[in-house]
């Protein structure tokens, strides 16, 4: 029978970042990280969860300390509370450290939406399509 596997663990995070900005993070445990991961706290209504989201986060690791991205556009990673975590090589993921991404602080033009006018359009009541 085997042993459960040593987690490794994030030592210090900060508790909020806001879009497109990189983070430093420090983790504990006697494996290299090969994973850092958002994982979106839930928004559950009428049993069915319409937040629940997985983003691989890019990083650099010098040491115990990860420069880990924050994603640039909302649509990947939309502000409110997520759960971070590190998985390291052997797969064994730590606990989670919630972290707030909060709303950019300047408009990023490169994912407004546009809105083009579809022109007139015209129907008759009671007919089926």
């Amino acid at each position: 029978m085997g042993a459960i596997a040593e987690r490794p663990a994030i030592g210090s995070a900060p508790p909020w970042s806001t879009l497109d900005a990189p983070v430093q993070i420090t983790t504990d445990g006697s494996r290299p990280i090969s994973h850092v991961t958002f994982v979106k706290s839930g928004s559950a209504t009428h049993g069915w969860n319409m937040e629940q989201r997985f983003v691989d986060l890019p990083f650099n690791a010098r040491g115990s300390t990860l420069s880990v991205q924050i994603p640039g556009r909302a649509s990947d990673v939309p502000p409110g509370m997520w759960m971070m975590f590190v998985i390291d090589d052997a797969g064994v993921p730590s606990e989670a450290k919630l972290m707030r991404v909060n709303v950019a602080p300047a408009l990023n033009t490169a994912v407004v939406p546009v809105l083009t006018n579809p022109g007139n359009q015209a129907s008759t009541v009671g007919n089926e399509c």
